[in-house]
């Protein structure tokens, strides 16, 4: 299996009544989510429990509309599946309020300003919107790239902000695997940097999923009691370790008033 890619039958979120062809095209789409360096046709079959000759062509019609890219034999998401992302994600509700904001930080910071998604089920952030840092060295975002909760600073904003018992079970049944030296890997030290977050409104991971990266993250609030999306600063360690009180305070700033305004128009 490729480095990084979980391993599960993604056939639990299709509706028993759906046509087959369409189920399976939503399935190879969020099979890839899981490969972030894309995968073989053995990869995929098995990933997904499906006949190679069967995938193989599906797959080439989906490489043929621009939804997929094969190169090496591998396959990955292609620029009509991120364009289709983009487009499903601009009409949720507060779609604009959280672009404005994420437009709001960039201007302010000048560092690569991210919108993540907190996926519940799959225990992962997606970066789902962003803006590059206009500065030569800088956070480079690929746009769909799933990553970790336990070792980025979006994903320890969301977790920190689920319920005791989400929190309590991602701890007891997740391996914290050790991404880079700075990783937390001991779960009684990350449950203690989770009751850090609740206190500060924001995380801050040093190193933690990205070497030579920081990255300040805070949650948007909608007054509903889950939370799926996160805001998040990154950047270079060298400049953004000198500008973590500014920049935390920006991203309150700013994470607040997002979260006001979703409430009001709820």
């Amino acid at each position: 299996m490729a480095a990084g890619a979980r391993s599960r039958v993604v056939t639990k979120r299709i509706a028993p009544d759906a046509p087959r062809s369409i189920g399976r095209v939503l399935n190879v789409l969020e099979a890839l989510v899981d490969f972030p360096d894309g995968a073989s046709l053995s990869e995929l079959a098995n990933h997904m429990g499906m006949p190679k000759s069967s995938l193989l062509v599906l797959l080439k019609a989906m490489v043929a509309s621009g939804h997929l890219t094969s190169l090496g034999q591998r396959y990955r998401l292609g620029s009509s599946s991120f364009s289709l992302a983009q487009r499903l994600i601009s009409v949720q509700p507060g779609a604009s309020i959280l672009k404005d904001s994420l437009r709001e930080l960039w201007l302010r910071t000048e560092e690569t300003a991210v919108l993540a998604r907190f996926d519940r089920d799959r225990r992962l952030v997606t970066y789902v919107d962003a803006l590059e840092s206009p500065l030569v060295i800088r956070y480079t975002v690929k746009l769909g790239l799933t990553r970790l909760l336990h070792c980025t600073a979006a994903g320890q904003a969301a977790l920190a902000h689920q319920s005791e018992a989400y929190r309590e079970s991602y701890l007891a049944s997740t391996k914290l695997e050790q991404v880079t030296p700075d990783s937390i890997t001991d779960p009684d030290l990350l449950r203690e940097k989770l009751r850090q977050i609740r206190k500060d409104g924001y995380c801050v991971s040093v190193g933690e999923g990205v070497a030579g990266a920081v990255g300040i993250a805070a949650v948007v609030e909608t007054g509903s009691p889950e939370i799926d999306h996160v805001l998040l600063v990154a950047g270079p360690t060298g400049r953004m370790e000198e500008r973590v009180a500014e920049i935390s305070a920006i991203l309150l700033e700013v994470t607040r008033a997002a979260s006001a305004t979703l409430r009001h128009s709820a």
